[in-house]
């Protein structure tokens, strides 16, 4: 009996584990794609100016 509680509690935290592996993973995509998107705006605006310019 002792031994089923163990091992389900092991389970239970690699499952917890596995699943805040992945929202870490996920909220480290957004960053990604938040500063890329910020990138994209700056280049943009800078073309921009340039195209202005000429």
């Amino acid at each position: 009996m002792v031994n089923i509680v163990i091992l389900f509690s092991i389970a239970v935290s690699l499952l917890c584990g596995f699943v805040l592996g992945q929202v870490y993973e996920d909220l480290s995509a957004a960053e990604k794609i938040n500063k890329l998107e910020k990138d994209k705006q700056e280049l943009n605006a800078a073309l921009s100016d340039y195209q202005n310019q000429r």
